[in-house]
């Protein structure tokens, strides 16, 4: 199972949960930087490399178009309270299944993400992950 994959989908691209909840997007456009971490058990916190990406003004009003789920993965039960949002995740990956839960509390500049997935993978067996995510605006995108 690669971690990388999963990672990159709970990143920033968990922008496409606020777009499934009920209500309007409030992020603004920009260049966004995620920086984030991982815990396994029997593995530690691992810290990952930074990542960043240019969100343009049309993915910010429809956050679905900055974002969409590996292939094999889809969330369900996505529910927004205010500034704070709720879902699942099941991923059917590299012949395993991988299933979660996640909150984001986002404002129109930062996001925070904890993730919490179970992975289980024929290679290694059952492992629980929990992804925890750091997610801001550092400015105006390169034209």
């Amino acid at each position: 199972m690669r971690i990388s994959v999963i990672a990159s989908f709970l990143g920033l691209g968990l922008v496409a949960a606020i777009a499934h909840a009920d209500g309007p997007s409030s992020l603004r456009p920009g260049l966004w930087e995620t920086q984030s971490s991982m815990e396994m058990e029997g593995m530690g916190v691992r810290p990952l490399p930074p990542t960043t990406r240019c969100i343009t003004p049309a993915e910010a009003k429809d956050p679905a178009t900055a974002h969409k789920p590996p292939e094999g993965c889809e969330m369900a039960d996505v529910k927004r309270s205010g500034n704070t949002v709720h879902w699942s995740v099941s991923c059917h990956l590299h012949g395993g299944t991988q299933s979660g839960a996640g909150e984001l509390v986002y404002t129109a500049d930062t996001m925070k993400v904890t993730t919490t997935i179970v992975m289980n993978d024929p290679r290694v067996g059952q492992r629980k992950m929990i992804h925890h995510a750091d997610v801001h605006r550092v400015g105006d995108c390169a034209p």
